[in-house]
């Protein structure tokens, strides 16, 4: 996909084109953000722009034998390294700087993608840094990672680092009209549990995620007048699975968040997500203070990170909900 066709990364595609028209491209990058924005996307199409037998304004033509060889993932001088398993392991690095030695074969570069380079162990990190440190001039070097400080400090020193940013969610609700055919009410509503992923966005079963939304409103509703022995088993059936609870807990914060936006913002100053629960959303405002909505919000919040940093499911859904009843706010920390 050429630079043109990647949409909401005008910042980051434009300090690349301007490094290209300079001839003063780096030899390794670290591409920063969320999954799901145009790191991958963007990484490869660097590896067709230095390649392209046929470039038209720093960008590449997309359709020259070196530039479909890249799009299908077989040509000789572009290797994308990912996690075998749960890590890029050190032997995957030192086959991989063994091989940048070599000078092209096709191309003008030997590219190298690491693709979700925080999975990288601490040995194969540190095996790659005598290839970032003393480069040979023939290779362009790009790594993907959420954040720089998932990945060695001496690596990150030895990138040029490039952060992408979250799309806006009219961007996402345009793409899954017009890729998935969906509706805008529910495109609309996708846009924003995606948090600014466009990937993650086009992978979301919309279907069942509406079906929890309207589970959880009726949970929501009923939930300050729940006894500890009910609290347990809905605690229990909603972490039967992180990925599954990890977008439950989105939409349960998102609920949450448009009443505290009906509450307390100007009208018309920040979208509500669910507009078609209005009804809803305006009772809640009527029982509920804005400090208690502030503590739940924040108690969400905590139980997702604490899910993401693996704590035991269950436990921390039966305290988050406890809490929630109690409107007091519990840290996992």
């Amino acid at each position: 996909m050429p630079f043109k066709d990647i949409i909401g990364q005008d910042r980051a595609i434009g300090f690349l084109k301007n490094a290209i028209r300079k001839d003063r491209l780096a030899h390794a990058y670290l591409f920063t953000g969320i999954d799901g924005i145009g790191k991958r996307t963007t990484a490869i199409n660097l590896a067709m722009v230095v390649n392209c037998l046929l470039p038209k304004d720093w960008d590449s033509c997309g359709e020259c034998l070196s530039c479909r060889k890249i799009q299908r993932g077989n040509h000789p001088d572009v290797q994308i390294i990912e996690p075998d398993g749960q890590f890029i392991r050190i032997e995957q690095v030192r086959e991989l700087s063994r091989s940048l030695y070599f000078r092209p074969i096709e191309g003008k570069k030997k590219v190298c993608i690491i693709a979700n380079g925080e999975k990288m162990q601490h040995t194969a990190a540190n095996a790659l840094l005598k290839t970032l440190e003393e480069p040979p001039s023939h290779i362009l070097i790009v790594i993907t990672a959420p954040e720089s400080k998932d990945l060695l400090p001496t690596m990150v020193s030895r990138c040029q680092n490039i952060g992408f940013n979250p799309l806006a969610p009219a961007i996402i609700t345009k793409r899954l009209c017009e890729e998935r055919g969906l509706d805008r009410r529910t495109a609309h509503i996708l846009s924003f549990l995606a948090e600014g992923s466009l990937g993650r966005a086009l992978s979301m079963d919309s279907q069942s995620l509406l079906e929890k939304r309207e589970y959880l409103i009726n949970e929501v509703c009923n939930i300050s007048f729940r006894e500890a022995g009910k609290i347990s088993t809905f605690a229990e059936a909603m972490g039967k699975s992180t990925d599954d609870l990890l977008d439950t807990l989105e939409i349960l914060k998102s609920l949450i968040r448009d009443i505290m936006v009906l509450k307390n913002a100007k009208e018309g100053v920040c979208p509500i997500i669910h507009i078609d629960c209005m009804d809803k959303i305006r009772d809640w405002c009527k029982r509920f203070s804005s400090a208690r909505l502030f503590e739940i919000f924040t108690t969400i919040n905590e139980a997702k990170k604490a899910i993401n940093r693996n704590v035991n499911r269950v436990l921390v859904l039966e305290t988050m909900l406890l809490t929630i009843s109690r409107g007091e706010v519990r840290n996992y920390a």
